[in-house]
């Protein structure tokens, strides 16, 4: 038997959620650019250095934006960093990656409680970014869960089956 269709193997997946290290997250990203920053001996000295600790701690606040509005936010820390301003990295393509790996990981708890309990379930997981619920679509052979957050202009998806 196909160990994806046992209820067993699916719980105890579920179940495994809980045990998972949280990850890096944006706040802590930017906390350790900054670190790096004071102590990394080529900047030491730098007068650039205190336009780099408030860059990164600007940028370490956007954590909670999603991908349009942080792009938009992060071009206006990125103006406003002084002298650090042409050495300041764009972060954006990085935190489209994290958005995506959060949403993407509510949306397989979402699906193993969908395929345990019945598409009602849904209702108790949201979009980490837009706090929406996900949309569901039935397909051929398993379903689709869609989120109203878009990076790169396509909403994160997630496919469980064939379509």
């Amino acid at each position: 038997m196909d160990a994806r269709c046992i209820p067993e193997s699916l719980q105890r997946l579920a179940d495994g959620f809980d045990a998972l290290p949280k990850g890096g997250d944006w706040s802590s990203m930017a906390a350790a650019e900054k670190a790096f920053m004071q102590v990394h001996a080529p900047f030491q000295g730098s007068p650039m250095i205190p336009d780099a600790v408030k860059y990164w701690d600007r940028i370490g606040e956007l954590a909670d934006l999603p991908p349009d509005q942080f792009a938009e936010q992060e071009l206006k820390v990125r103006q406003a960093s002084g002298q650090y301003m042409p050495h300041a990295p764009k972060t954006e393509r990085a935190k489209c990656i994290l958005v995506e790996i959060e949403i993407h990981r509510v949306m397989l708890q979402a699906a193993l409680a969908v395929q345990l309990r019945g598409k009602e379930t849904l209702s108790e997981f949201r979009d980490p970014y837009s706090h929406n619920p996900f949309e569901y679509k039935k397909l051929k052979s398993g379903f689709q869960l869609t989120s109203d957050t878009k990076i790169e202009a396509k909403p994160v998806t997630l496919i469980i089956g064939e379509q």
